[in-house]
């Protein structure tokens, strides 16, 4: 009775493995590559992606930081949802987010990001003496 019952327990890790193994292998998934860039055409460093399925950011995240040459690589982004949100963002610099259609999502793309236009003209500090 112990073998058939150790039979029945390997036969069904097996299912559940070979089961994970045709998902993993059947998932759609994508790559997007690019580059992150200023109004000056020089690369932004440290500037995060995340691409998810929806506009919130919340559901289905991948992400990456773009790297000293303003170049980033997000992997394994499923396509599992008919649209798919990108956002980049770096201090100083004004938010991208845009919505692609699953089938027009782009396998490489190069952005450019609007500096922010908030800019301290003058400062002036003052001290009061309390007596």
């Amino acid at each position: 009775m112990s073998r058939r019952v150790a039979t029945s327990a390997y036969k069904i890790t097996l299912l559940f493995y070979l089961t994970l193994l045709s998902s993993t292998i059947f998932a759609q998934t994508t790559t997007l590559r690019g580059k992150v860039l200023d109004p000056k055409q020089q690369p932004i460093a440290y500037a995060t992606v995340v691409v998810a399925a929806d506009s919130l950011l919340s559901h289905d995240i991948r992400y990456a930081i773009t790297n000293s040459s303003g170049e980033f690589v997000v992997k394994q982004i499923a396509k599992t949802s008919p649209e798919l949100w990108l956002s980049i963002r770096s201090i100083g610099f004004i938010p991208y987010l845009h919505r692609f259609a699953q089938h027009d999502f782009p396998s490489s793309l190069t952005i450019t990001l609007p500096e922010e236009g908030a800019k301290i003209q003058e400062l002036k500090l003052s001290t009061n003496d309390i007596k």
